[in-house]
């Protein structure tokens, strides 16, 4: 085999320095000595990845068996954390159950790496009292994580001797020294860059990457303060060709970089030169899933891009949108949790995007309720809803404790709670207990997907009421890691609360309307209902369509969603669910021939086997309403339908 320099490359690039001390106890951790879990954490930029990578080498080195787990690749759900563990693996494994005997089967010493941890906000309680524990003894759990862990870990008794904690520093002075010579940068200039740089290796890699290309660039032309994101700005000024800047503007928009994204930003010409010019830059490593971006410098060039030039900001937002649609298509389940990520990343919307990509540390926290909660649950509803409420509360409590979620302060006190249900697990005897519940019920059942499992967000409540806090935000985030977990298999969502005034432009946004004439009395005071409608595509489908919106796409002209109307020559035409959702679905393909397994597996949810007329009988239903406008829907023989241009 002819050697290439393609392989002296690539080991220059990965040179790993400096933490010489903390690499050799990370090591010896890995073999199995001292605490279970290790966890380290540090600022964005610091460094954590490019340990976790020196340290996974030598303890493969050693014989060290290791999983490695991207967190950020992975959807975070149980199903889909057992599902990258079976995969890292080579095992099967269903349930979490099932986990000690399969992982039992591992070579000993084993270790497992969970990076990027923070994207595993949504499923830390379940990672900490359920993972973990049920790992074989021999394996040791090592976490990289923005954040320092949250509270329970530390008041936990049991995690109090089983973690070791090391929040990871800036490099000294000759460890920086050291990097920026790797890097080619000579002495002096090496002083001067670290008196601003101090210390941070994204930092020192960014603005030796900026002398390198512009060697008359001043190094004191870099902020002094946010040293990262400032010497970001100051690297940006250093690219002086447009074909890099503009590679660079592209990938800052998405959650990865791949040719076929990159070909519909930029176009087919320059798709292949960008990804080359990406794939060499100092913070950006390749992955099974596409090129990663340290998160630091790309957050930085999406600011400044935005802030300079929204337009162009925008513009790439929308072309990965469409590259997503399209891609969409062809996504199995298995795959789902990719574009998913995707599509949460381009929303701008605070109240998904946050749960699953946050930007600041969790200073409470949600888990499942333990026996001792109740209790406090109680007092809770006791003090803001009255008796009445309690009492059906207490019903869910007799009949289905194990749904009750509790958030906890810093102490570790109860300071708020929620509880739901999917509507394919509602008992009749919960349902004749809880009038709220059997409404919503009887909703559903005349919905046209009543099949179709529901999402019940039953109530959700702090120590103050209803009103908007840190403790309704992070009761609300952790519904969609329960809607996640169950689509694509999910219809609809369903919530009450007495007063919602205060998350009216929220939940108007997120396409939520009211249930009408669905008040419970309770307490002497009604409790209202809201409802939103996936429609095809379930969950990633809806969240496609509200990035739509964000980004000013408008596929769905004719119809008004809110109201469930077909707009035509200013005439408003009321439809039925499954009538909006099949339009829906044939204006987004407007002018292309939609088949009948497409138009069947996207809204009925089953594979179409031609013995079967729901999609003739729903096309008729359409026309007759579209009455003079009727042959916009046209008929494509041997194939399905298809909505005309004009």
């Amino acid at each position: 085999m002819v050697e290439t320099l393609a392989t002296r490359l690539e080991e220059e690039r990965s040179r790993f320095v400096g933490r010489g001390l903390l690499v050799d106890q990370l090591v010896e951790f890995a073999r199995g000595a001292g605490t279970v879990a290790t966890f380290v954490h540090g600022i964005p930029g610091i460094g954590k990845s490019e340990l976790l990578v020196e340290v996974v080498t030598r303890a493969r080195a050693d014989g060290v068996c290791v999983l490695d787990l991207d967190c950020g690749a992975i959807e975070p759900t149980d199903i889909g954390v057992l599902d990258a563990i079976a995969r890292s693996s080579g095992t099967p494994i269903g349930t979490i159950d099932q986990l000690p005997q399969a992982l039992s089967q591992l070579p000993s010493p084993a270790l497992m790496v969970l990076d990027g941890y923070e994207a595993w906000g949504l499923i830390d309680p379940w990672v900490r009292a359920e993972l973990i524990p049920r790992l074989p003894e021999g394996v040791r759990v090592l976490i990289a994580s923005r954040y320092e862990p949250t509270s329970p870990w530390r008041y936990d008794p049991r995690w109090q001797s089983a973690l070791s904690v090391i929040e990871l520093d800036p490099l000294n002075d000759s460890e920086a020294l050291e990097l920026l010579g790797t890097s080619g940068v000579e002495t002096e200039a090496a002083h001067r860059l670290n008196a601003i740089a101090r210390g941070h290796p994204l930092a020192l890699t960014l603005a030796s990457s900026a002398l390198r290309d512009q060697p008359a660039t001043s190094i004191e032309d870099a902020a002094t303060a946010g040293v990262a994101s400032g010497l970001t700005g100051f690297y940006l000024d250093s690219v002086r060709d447009r074909r890099s800047l503009a590679a660079l503007e592209a990938a800052s928009v998405t959650r990865r970089v791949t040719l076929p994204l990159l070909t519909e930003q930029l176009g087919a010409d320059a798709a292949e030169d960008a990804y080359r010019r990406l794939e060499a830059l100092p913070f950006v490593r390749n992955t099974h899933d596409g090129l990663a971006f340290n998160e630091v410098a790309k957050e930085a060039i999406s600011a400044r891009l935005r802030g300079a030039n929204p337009a162009r900001h925008r513009e790439l937002r929308r072309a990965a949108w469409r590259h997503l649609q399209a891609e969409s298509r062809g996504v199995g389940i298995t795959e789902l949790w990719r574009y998913t990520a995707d599509i949460l990343y381009l929303l701008q919307n605070p109240i998904l995007r946050e749960g699953f990509f946050p930007s600041t540390a969790q200073t409470i926290v949600i888990e499942p309720a333990t026996p001792h909660d109740l209790p406090a649950v109680r007092r809770i509803s006791l003090d803001i809803d009255g008796p009445e409420s309690t009492a059906v509360l207490d019903a869910w409590i007799e009949l289905r404790p194990d749904l009750f979620m509790v958030t906890r302060d810093q102490h570790g006190d109860v300071v708020g709670f929620r509880w739901s249900i999917a509507s394919n697990e509602v008992s009749d005897e919960l349902a004749q207990r809880d009038p709220v519940l059997a409404l919503w019920l009887q909703d559903l059942a005349a919905s046209d997907d009543a099949d179709t499992p529901a999402f019940l967000l039953r109530r959700w409540m702090s120590l103050d009421g209803e009103a908007p806090g840190e403790v309704q935000g992070l009761c609300w985030i952790d519904c969609k890691r329960s809607y996640m977990a169950m689509r694509p298999h999910i219809g609809h969502v369903y919530v009450a609360q007495h007063d919602f005034a205060v998350y009216e432009s929220a939940l108007v946004e997120l396409g939520f309307r009211d249930l009408l004439g669905a008040s419970i009395q309770l307490d002497g005071q009604p409790l209202y209902s809201k409802v939103t409608h996936f429609g095809p595509g379930s969950v990633d489908g809806w969240m496609s369509r509200l990035l739509a919106r964000e980004l000013g796409i408008d596929p769905s002209s004719m119809l008004d969603e809110t109201a469930r109307q077909l707009i035509l020559d200013g005439q408003r035409i009321p439809l039925t669910p499954l009538e909006l959702d099949v339009m829906r679905y044939l204006i987004e393909r407007r002018g292309q021939a939609v088949s009948h397994a497409d138009l069947v597996e996207a809204i009925w949810g089953y594979r179409y086997t031609g013995d079967s007329n729901v999609d003739a009988v729903a096309i008729r239903a359409l026309r007759a309403k579209l009455g003079p406008h009727a042959s916009l829907i046209e008929t494509v023989r041997g194939t399905g339908y298809r909505l005309r241009e004009q």
